[in-house]
């Protein structure tokens, strides 16, 4: 063997002998291999693996037992509700009330807005429609039997210039206006209070007047004191508002008084249903 062949020969039987060496070293290190079988096993649990899962399994089991009832029930209960909402479909309940009319309920409206009516200004205004249900004669007609009145505003000096005698479709002198509400309504709007204003400015010359309207203060006083009444009911006041609406309607007891809705102070508005007959407050 020549000199050259030697030594690669033994150069490659040094590397082979290093090579099982190594092998079989780190063969030696390495934990046993399982069987595939074994790893198929079920691993057993700690025993806080298996209570957890004890504890997960009745939970699921008495979710399932609830009924389904119940379980809407205890939903409703965790979200905050207003008192205005129906506990079965969370609709906006609607307050509907008849306000018997009473002397007692009379004076104590008298009490809450002054004899003279010097404290209904604190209290909520009314804004009602007529328009739809009645028209504008029907409406002037049903008012001057509960015992209203119209008149001509000049709105520049806030004073009132004349009365308006519907009948006959002219201005009068201003008799006494003694009893009578210093809240005035105005319906200007009205077409048909034009005319009224066309002669008031040949009459008394150039200003910016009105057509308003004048209620006995006894009225004022039913709707103070019968409101407040009402909204006790929901936990509420005449003082948590800005404003009702409402509409009047021609009922087989006379003219009614239907409040259908209330602007409070925090932005709400509610629906209401409150009626007043007025025809049996000019009765009492």
């Amino acid at each position: 063997m020549r000199k050259k062949d030697l030594v690669l020969y033994t150069a490659l039987s040094v590397c082979l002998i290093s090579a099982a060496l190594l092998h079989f070293s780190l063969v030696k290190g390495r934990p046993p291999v399982k069987p595939f079988t074994d790893v198929l096993k079920k691993k057993p649990k700690t025993p806080s693996e298996e209570q957890f899962e004890i504890k997960t399994k009745v939970t699921l089991r008495k979710i399932k037992e609830i009924p389904e009832k119940e379980t809407r029930k205890s939903s409703q209960e965790d979200e905050p509700g207003s008192k205005i909402k129906n506990e079965k479909d969370g609709k906006e309940r609607r307050l509907i009330k008849k306000v018997a009319i009473s002397q007692k309920l009379l004076d104590t409206g008298k009490e809450m807005i002054g004899k003279e009516g010097e404290r209904l200004g604190k209290y909520p205004s009314f804004t009602v429609d007529y328009r739809k249900t009645l028209g504008f004669q029907r409406y002037a007609r049903s008012l001057l039997k509960i015992g209203g009145r119209f008149f001509v505003m000049d709105m520049k000096r806030k004073k009132l210039k004349a009365e308006i005698d519907i009948g006959s479709g002219t201005l009068k002198e201003i008799e006494d206006l003694k009893g009578f509400s210093p809240r005035s309504r105005n319906i200007s709007s009205e077409s048909e209070t034009y005319m009224y204003l066309r002669t008031a400015q040949k009459k008394y010359g150039h200003s910016h007047y009105s057509v308003v309207l004048l209620l006995p203060l006894t009225i004022d006083s039913l709707l103070v004191a019968g409101m407040e009444e009402s909204l006790k009911e929901f936990n509420l006041s005449n003082t948590d508002f800005y404003y009702f609406r409402g509409l009047y309607k021609k009922g087989k007891d006379g003219l009614i008084l239907n409040i259908i809705s209330g602007r409070k102070k925090d932005g709400d508005t509610i629906p209401l249903d409150i009626a007043f007959n007025l025809s049996k407050l000019s009765m009492t």
